[in-house]
């Protein structure tokens, strides 16, 4: 290496292909980020959506079975089919003023949908609210769009004692309001008796601890869960 003319060490460059090879890193690094973008638009419109509709992390208890799973893509038919239809469904019930009544979950086996009950029955009664038809039939189109083997019908009561001729206990009554939406929806919706279970929990499964009326509000509830496999 040579020296210039004032003593100072000649400096040394890259070599030409260096620019050019930087050059196409960038493009190729453009070009990825690009692809992302443009793949991705439906999944953050329906995490959007699936966040207005759980109405935040905490609504079961973390050490329960019901707790929620991160959002990941269902098996069975495609993405864009069920993202747009839980999409649509927060639009019809935010229409309503009823989107904070309804929340979504699912892991590898299914979806559950829970309701709360003050859409959908008259105080200590298993007697349908008006408001009970547009959150159930919002439902049932998500489930179009679901492979679905199984839908069980689950009602839940808070600890609030009941004893009337009808319903001697909290049993009684989360039976009773199961079987309702149950009847409905085999009607209403066509589907097979085979495929659909009525269960009563009572006051035994709650969401969260009964310490509260806002929280014994959240276990006054009916759970739709669409299984993909019978019994799961």
């Amino acid at each position: 290496m040579e020296d210039d003319d004032d003593g100072a060490p000649a400096q040394q460059t890259a070599p030409g292909w260096m620019a050019t090879y930087g050059d196409l890193m960038s493009l190729l690094l453009v070009f990825f980020i690009l692809l992302v973008s443009f793949s991705s638009p439906e999944i953050s419109k329906f995490r959007k959506a699936v966040g207005s509709l759980k109405g935040g992390e905490g609504f079961f208890d973390p050490n329960s079975s019901m707790s929620p799973v991160p959002l990941e893509a269902p098996e069975g038919s495609t993405d864009q089919e069920f993202y747009g239809a839980v999409d649509r469904m927060v639009e019809e019930l935010t229409q309503q003023d009823i989107v904070d009544q309804v929340q979504v979950f699912w892991d590898k086996n299914g979806v559950r949908f829970v309701m709360q009950d003050q859409v959908l029955f008259e105080p200590g009664t298993s007697d349908l609210r008006p408001q009970f038809v547009p959150v159930i039939e919002a439902v049932m189109k998500v489930l179009r769009t679901y492979p679905v083997e199984e839908l069980r019908i689950e009602g839940h009561t808070d600890n609030t004692p009941i004893n009337s001729a009808r319903y001697p206990t909290n049993w009684e009554l989360s039976v009773d309001r199961a079987t309702r939406v149950l009847r409905y929806v085999e009607a209403a919706a066509a589907w097979e008796p085979r495929r659909l279970v009525a269960v009563g929990f009572g006051e035994f499964r709650p969401a969260v601890p009964n310490n509260s009326d806002t929280n014994r509000s959240r276990n006054r509830r009916v759970e739709l869960y669409a299984a993909r496999r019978p019994g799961s």
